[in-house]
């Protein structure tokens, strides 16, 4: 009896030779796809509303000490083939733009005048690429750290710890 065709809807058995998938490379920088002018000008509004959410935790409660935290490590420079299924250039592209975003939550902490912990810093080496116990973010999949289910590219339980370590050293002055 021969075996019905895989169809789209069918699981696809794979050799060992084919468990990691190939990268793809994708236009996640954003020059091509529809609406991406649309999200940039969002992001400019979202820039001031955050701006204004400093402004009122100010006006409430006017003697609060109010911090700021950046995003931690999480994202290498270059790409680590198969162990995350992305490509050198897409890698590349989200360093950066994790990048960015440190710079835009600074620029908000220094307009908004609150002050800004560092947890990108001392995170550094515990990226996606690390082995699964010293990787303070996830890739997909479970997560040693936890345990608990990893969401791509977020902090695990050990992320969200080293973050809290830096949040108190940031309050004790260190």
């Amino acid at each position: 009896m021969a075996r019905p065709r895989p169809t789209s809807s069918t699981p696809r058995r794979r050799t060992c030779r084919s468990a990691a998938p190939t990268p793809r490379s994708s236009t996640a920088h954003g020059e091509h796809r529809p609406g991406h002018g649309r999200r940039r000008r969002q992001r400019r509004g979202h820039r001031r509303r955050g701006d204004g959410l400093l402004e009122e935790i100010h006006r409430r409660s006017p003697e609060a000490r109010v911090l700021v935290v950046d995003y931690l490590a999480a994202v290498p420079e270059h790409a680590c083939y198969p162990l995350v299924p992305v490509t050198e250039e897409d890698m590349v592209y989200l360093h950066a733009t994790f990048l960015k975003l440190n710079a835009m939550v600074e620029r908000a902490a220094a307009a908004g005048g609150v002050e800004l912990v560092d947890t990108f810093t001392p995170t550094l080496g515990h990226d996606v690429c690390r082995d699964p116990t010293v990787r303070y973010a996830e890739v997909y999949g479970p997560s040693v750290n936890g345990p608990a289910l990893g969401v791509p590219a977020h902090p695990n339980s050990a992320g969200a710890a080293a973050q809290f370590r830096a949040v108190l050293a940031h309050l004790d002055g260190g």
